[in-house]
């Protein structure tokens, strides 16, 4: 079930629960002109784990203002994360880091030097549970001085 996408992350996980395991995604980009494009480093359609895993240095590029999410990890589920580590990630619009559509479990990670045009330069949670615990946040930036344009709402 792992896809490899042009506007979708270096990976894309369709259905069921994807799970990545000591696993470095670095320096990959995706770069779309429509309008939204989501997860620089990987895009799960899904509920996601990671363990023990590296994202550095990867880009999400959205040409336009409508919805972009997730430099690193975008997840159209829910993230349970531990011993995880986003350096260096960015999204033109939200999300440098990790970008969850719902909840987010996040233990012993570390967020640092991400960077989001709007919102959150380390990580978005949207759904109601969220837990961290034993996480850093260092130097992440979301660096608008003014609101963003109104959004449509991408996949999910």
């Amino acid at each position: 079930d792992l896809v490899r996408s042009r506007g979708l992350g270096d990976v894309y996980k369709r259905q069921g629960v994807a799970q990545i395991t000591r696993t470095l995604f670095r320096a990959n980009i995706v770069q779309s002109i429509a309008n939204y494009s989501f997860g620089g480093g990987l895009y799960a359609d899904t509920d996601l784990t990671i363990d023990d895993s590296r994202f550095f240095s990867n880009t999400n590029l959205q040409a336009g203002y409508w919805e972009s999410g997730g430099g690193g990890v975008f997840a159209n589920g829910g993230v349970t994360m531990n011993n995880t580590q986003f350096i260096s990630n960015t999204d033109s619009i939200d999300a440098g880091g990790l970008y969850a559509k719902s909840y987010a479990n996040v233990t012993n990670s570390l967020f640092q030097e991400n960077v989001a045009r709007t919102d959150s330069g380390g990580m978005i949670a949207r759904g109601a549970a969220v837990m961290i615990a034993g996480t850093r946040f260092i130097s992440n930036t979301a660096t608008a001085t003014t609101p963003a344009a109104p959004r449509e709402p991408g996949p999910g």
